[in-house]
């Protein structure tokens, strides 16, 4: 069970969006070219990935996941973020809590961003010491 990606859309163009799209982003590109849609939740499937979007006004929240995993915890899990940008609006808030999510349901995901903080860090001080 894992969650591959996270998006926050307001009007068709991305507030947030965290995980990697590249294997899916035609669909993605494909449900913010139709935004704003009706209110309303689905869920599609295609290979082995799950789409599951919430669009409420102007607002579309998007998490694509594999397969295993249940829409209904996909659903919870954007309602939770729908919830806290409406009554927030604070996207740093809800950038903490789509990170969460991805930690919670994607094993390695901290392990991951663990990885590109190193590289990170060796990278500026390469930079120093070159300079």
């Amino acid at each position: 069970m894992s969650l591959r990606y996270v998006l926050l859309a307001n009007q068709g163009k991305i507030l947030l969006d965290l995980g990697s799209r590249t294997s899916f982003s035609p669909i993605v590109d494909q449900l913010l070219e139709k935004s704003p849609l009706p209110d309303q939740r689905k869920s599609y499937q295609h290979e082995q990935f799950s789409f599951n979007y919430v669009s409420d006004g102007p607002l579309l929240l998007l998490c694509v996941s594999d397969n295993q995993l249940p829409s209904s915890e996909c659903f919870s899990f954007l309602d939770s973020l729908l919830s806290n940008y409406k009554s927030e609006k604070d996207l740093s808030k809800i950038k903490i809590l789509m990170r969460q999510g991805l930690e919670k349901y994607s094993p390695g995901f901290e392990k991951i961003n663990e990885v590109k903080k190193k590289v990170e860090e060796v990278r500026i001080t390469m930079i120093e010491n070159i300079g």
